[in-house]
């Protein structure tokens, strides 16, 4: 309690301070003599989480997961940039405080800071930590070739989502072809304070709008250790209806593929080929009703996933490394870790459905919204289902509650991880 109480506090004073200053100064200053504009903000967000897991046969004691967890998070980001005609400065801080069972971190993340610079009426140049986005899909995008699902803090609105994380420290440049087509050049180098889990990554892109058709069309190729090419298209149909797809290919696997070398140990060596070439397509539709309610539906083939058999292959050395607890617990305990680095985000099999269903006003409340979204894994009928529902307090502050629950049997996908209920309560505050 006292470590709660120390981190409330801390966090209390460090909004105190975030606040006074937002109170003391505009949100935006513009200097007619010198052509600039500064711009500000702050969020301030506070959040307890409860979270709840059973042991499973892949995380069996308290070395891999805690049954129960009670956490208070506040979270402070101030946004800034500065501006000119041609030029750009903009970043973000996020500072976190975190309580977790007793135990206090805190941390400062610079999420972005990165110069822009316009390249006449051509397009603009950028360097810096900068955040990339790419991808229409709602559930998992597979074209969002800079990040991974794991990233993402999902207890978060679908807004702040991709926003709340670290950038990519990157060199890139837009080029503008006419009024309907952009070319984009990346290169974000690795170093040990740049990108340091990544090694050097580069892509190409390029978009087309064909605007009397209402499409919008994307291609790229990407690369970090190995080829990726990625499609994407997105087409409004009518006021109402909106239909969206992506595609990759990846040269080789993300993942591990554990084969057998000594069964009754539970070793198992990497099977996965590395020279093949697999394929993701995504399908989904948009539909808005007359009085606002949303209805986004997914497919997802993951041709990196695992196959049926592989999956026998995983859940069958979990069972047998499981079953030498007690009598080879050091080797046990390494080939489980080791097992649980099978997991790349939340699709790791090959067939997988994503629905989303929201309403800015739930029961004609106009400040009530709700969403409720579900990623099932067809391979096996496991999965995650969340709720969240949010109430605007006024034009900058929202109150929200966020529930959260895996299910599936034993060795299923989403079953084997152990995690059965996460609920938030949180509070922010934009100034």
């Amino acid at each position: 309690m006292p470590g709660l109480s120390r981190a409330v506090l801390c966090s209390a004073l460090f909004f105190s301070g975030l606040a006074f200053s937002a109170r003391a100064q505009d949100s935006t200053v513009v200097d007619g003599g010198s052509g600039l504009s500064l711009t500000r903000s702050w969020t301030l967000d506070a959040r307890y989480i409860r979270q709840s897991a059973d042991f499973t046969n892949l995380r069996p004691t308290t070395a891999f997961l805690d049954p129960m967890r009670n956490s208070f998070r506040g979270t402070g980001i101030v946004a800034f940039g500065i501006r000119s005609s041609a030029s750009s400065f903009n970043s973000q801080l996020r500072f976190t405080a975190l309580t977790l069972d007793g135990a206090e971190t805190m941390s400062l993340s610079v999420d972005e800071a990165y110069a822009e610079t316009g390249i006449g009426e051509f397009g603009f140049a950028y360097a810096g930590r900068k955040h990339v986005s790419q991808g229409r899909a709602l559930g998992v995008s597979i074209v969002d070739l800079f990040n991974t699902d794991t990233e993402f803090d999902r207890t978060l609105n679908i807004d702040r989502r991709a926003r709340d994380i670290q950038g990519v420290d990157l060199i890139g440049a837009d080029i503008f072809v006419g009024d309907s087509a952009a070319l984009s050049a990346v290169y974000a180098p690795s170093f040990e304070t740049f990108n340091p889990d990544h090694d050097d990554r580069y892509q190409l892109s390029g978009t087309y709008n064909f605007f009397d058709q209402n499409l919008d069309i994307f291609a790229a190729a990407f690369y970090e250790n190995v080829p990726t090419l990625a499609l994407g298209f997105s087409k409004g149909i009518g006021d109402a209806w909106i239909l969206y797809g992506e595609g990759t290919a990846r040269e080789g696997r993300a993942r591990i593929v554990p084969k057998p070398s000594n069964v009754a140990l539970g070793t198992f060596t990497d099977g996965a080929d590395a020279d093949q070439w697999y394929g993701a397509a995504l399908l989904g539709f948009g539909y808005t009703t007359p009085n606002g309610l949303s209805i986004n539906m997914e497919y997802l083939y993951n041709g990196d996933g695992y196959s049926s058999d592989e999956w026998n292959e995983v859940t069958n050395l979990v069972n047998i490394n499981n079953a030498n607890l007690g009598t080879l617990d050091g080797l046990a305990f390494g080939n489980l870790a080791a097992l649980g680095a099978v997991y790349e985000g939340q699709v790791n099999r090959r067939h997988y459905a994503f629905i989303r269903v929201s309403h800015p006003s739930l029961f004609d409340i106009e400040d009530l919204s709700g969403e409720l979204t579900l990623l099932h894994e067809l391979d096996d009928n496991s999965g995650n289902i969340s709720g969240r529902v949010e109430h605007e307090l006024s034009d900058s502050a929202i109150m929200g509650l966020n529930l959260s629950t895996f299910y599936g049997g034993p060795d299923t996908v989403f079953g084997l991880i152990g995690e059965n209920f996460t609920g938030g309560l949180y509070v922010t505050k934009t100034f």
